[in-house]
């Protein structure tokens, strides 16, 4: 939110500095044909080619503020539906479901921001699970034994969890999909997969 704030408090300062600029332009204007040195004239040239490409920068800020306050005002179902469908490259099956639930189009600069979003967290999350097999031990020897298992059920616990401790937490925790278990119990026995089916099926709300 502070973030945002800074943003507006930005482009409010923007606004002020060309509305400046512009009556500077009209003094210029309303004084008539009156002889400019070629020395300023280049100067003045260099101004609008200058605001030519600032006004570029300012249609897609304007663009990219569009998109974000769409996804701000995203009911909870829409954004549910929405982050499915951003976990990874939609099918035009998944993009046409998307589009039914939410009962109108998904515009293009939506689902690409949606997209953006979805594959910063999962970079995030990968490299929140292999810092964590780095740091445990006994989750990188069961890593080594069950690779593929171990290493998804932690990338899919990093997505939904803020830290390591949280995530060590949750693996120490009983669970009742797990016949009151813990994660780390059953990958010991080597189960990894029923822990990671278990986590995709909360991650795409499967139920258990």
């Amino acid at each position: 939110m502070t973030r945002a704030l800074s943003q507006v408090e930005e482009a409010a300062q923007i606004a002020t500095q060309a509305k400046a600029l512009t009556a500077l332009a009209e003094r210029i204007v309303a004084t008539g044909d009156v002889v400019i040195p070629q020395g300023r004239r280049t100067e003045l040239q260099h101004i609008a080619d200058t605001l030519a490409e600032s006004r570029r920068v300012l249609e897609r800020a304007a663009e990219e503020a569009e998109t974000a306050r769409t996804i701000l005002n995203l009911s909870n179902a829409q954004r549910e539906v929405l982050a499915l469908v951003a976990r990874g490259n939609p099918t035009p099956d998944e993009i046409a479901r998307a589009n039914a639930a939410l009962l109108q189009p998904i515009s293009p600069a939506v689902m690409a921001e949606l997209m953006r979003q979805g594959a910063e967290r999962r970079v995030a999350a990968t490299a929140l699970a292999r810092d964590l097999l780095a740091e445990q031990p006994e989750l990188s020897h069961l890593a080594q034994k069950q690779p593929e298992a171990v290493q998804r059920s932690l990338e899919i616990l990093a997505l939904k969890l803020p830290d390591r401790d949280a995530m060590l937490s949750w693996l120490n925790t009983e669970q009742p999909d797990l016949d009151m278990q813990t994660p780390l119990q059953v990958m010991r026995q080597g189960y990894g997969d029923a822990v990671e089916r278990m986590l995709e099926n909360a991650l795409y709300g499967i139920p258990s």
